[in-house]
């Protein structure tokens, strides 16, 4: 397997995580780009991954907790 053919494995793979996030999940992920104004087809691939890893961060950091 070549680096590109790992490097798009694990991008569908990052992208894929969204979607089978819980549901409040992806709603906070909507949300996030609704309140950017830019269309989520305008997001690049690693900047969806960015939004997601970092809402994910946040999430794993604050479970059970209202601070998120």
């Amino acid at each position: 397997m070549t680096k590109t053919e790992r490097e798009l494995l694990d991008a569908s793979l990052a992208i894929g995580n969204i979607f089978e996030s819980a549901a409040w999940f992806s709603a906070i992920l909507a949300s996030h780009i609704e309140d950017s104004g830019k269309p989520v087809g305008d997001y690049t691939v690693a900047e969806l991954i960015a939004l997601d890893r970092e809402h994910r961060d946040r999430a794993n950091g604050t479970y059970g907790s209202t601070k998120y």
